[in-house]
């Protein structure tokens, strides 16, 4: 049954799309459902909420909310393009203040936009597991370090702990081309340059299934 309802003057229908364990609630233009337009949901498995927001014509309009396992970890404004929340972290990070590097504790961190499973989905687009790594059955953690500039640029990436060549490669190139949607920390209200460090798990399931997971 085709529910259709006026937003903004515009017809639209409602939809409900499952695909790589997520489910996206949304409405779209009636004349073509690729195009977002109005509230939207997306969960991650049956109901853990990821991100909920406003789409106008397909384009992310005010401010949207983006969970982490269950916790709202962001909010941005589209609109204006600001951040408008972050979850406080409690953890110190090396900084850039003054001209040195300082352990010191941010107003807000340097993230990703989207939380975490954004962040996951885009390195899941670009990285494979490698094929020497599935031929010797090897998995394991890789620990990664980057800075994030006052710009919002993602850069120095270093592999802190590997596990082998091949994988550690793939680890660089999925950060390397997720440049985009980074924001830089905060200092007494100036962005200021910061260090973010990520945990990747590469694993092995019985039956030949893997994984790539941002921990």
């Amino acid at each position: 049954m085709l529910n259709v309802h006026l937003v903004n003057g515009q017809e639209t229908q409602s939809i409900s799309k499952k695909s790589n364990g997520f489910r996206e609630e949304y409405t779209a233009l009636a004349t073509d459902k690729k195009l977002k337009h109005g509230p939207y949901k997306k969960y991650k498995g049956k109901d853990e909420l990821v991100e909920e927001g406003t789409f106008d014509n397909n384009k992310r309009t005010g401010e949207w909310k983006f969970y982490s396992d269950g916790q709202l970890e962001q909010s941005y404004n589209f609109t204006s393009q600001e951040l408008t929340y972050v979850k406080k972290s409690e953890q110190s990070t090396r900084a850039v203040i003054d001209l040195e590097i300082k352990e010191i504790q941010l107003d807000t961190p340097p993230l990703y936009l989207g939380s975490k499973p954004a962040l996951n989905k885009e390195l899941n687009r670009i990285m494979t597991y490698p094929m020497q790594a599935l031929r010797m059955g090897i998995e394991g953690k890789v620990l990664v370090s980057a800075w994030i500039t006052e710009t919002n640029q993602f850069t120095e990436i270093k592999i802190v702990k590997g596990i082998m060549e091949d994988i550690n490669n793939e680890v660089i190139k999925g950060f390397t081309n997720t440049e985009r949607n980074w924001i830089a920390g905060t200092k007494n209200g100036k962005k200021v340059k910061a260090e973010i460090i990520f945990i990747v798990e590469f694993k092995l399931h019985d039956g030949g299934g893997k994984t790539i997971t941002l921990l």
